[in-house]
């Protein structure tokens, strides 16, 4: 076994689990949380700082883009748990635990979220308009060529901080 595979194995001996329960999953949540805790995983407190999304139960379609959106936000490696009811929770969670460890493909899944766009909410462009930053400290921030158009500072620092060639038009 190389360095790398012995790293991956440590890495994912403990993985952070998000378990969100499914209208009617209560029994495969309960049954993970059960499963979670004799094995000593830790539970993931947000989608940032798990390695698994665990959905107990069947996800309807209405709640499919929320679930989406969600998955979006676990950074890798991750994987899911799909248990739709208890007798499914133990398979699961070995099946989780092996695809976090097959590193070519955490690889390879990492590469094309890398190729995807940003989601809606994220501006390529920043237009902060008539924005007033009150009494903001930017320390160090040297502002380059900035625009600041038509806003109000207010009685803010700018130290050394650096903008770049931002346009808060």
């Amino acid at each position: 076994m190389g360095l790398r595979q012995l790293l991956v194995r440590a890495a994912t001996s403990r993985p952070r689990v998000l378990v969100i329960e499914m209208p009617g999953g209560t029994q495969a949540r309960m049954a993970a949380e059960r499963e979670l805790d004799r094995r000593g995983w830790p539970p993931g407190t947000a989608p940032g700082s798990a390695d698994v999304l665990l959905l107990a139960g069947s996800v309807p379609e209405e709640l499919a883009s929320a679930v989406d959106l969600l998955w979006d936000q676990l950074p890798g490696p991750r994987t899911r748990a799909c248990p739709t009811g208890p007798d499914d929770v133990v398979a699961e969670l070995d099946r989780a635990q092996a695809s976090l460890r097959d590193d070519p493909q955490q690889r390879l899944d990492a590469r094309e979220r890398d190729r995807e766009p940003a989601g809606s909410w994220v501006e390529d462009d920043m237009d902060h308009g008539d924005m007033d930053h009150g009494d903001m400290d930017h320390g160090d921030m040297d502002h380059g060529d900035m625009d600041h158009g038509d806003m109000d500072h207010g009685d803010m620092d700018h130290g050394d901080m650096d903008h770049g060639d931002m346009d808060h038009g």
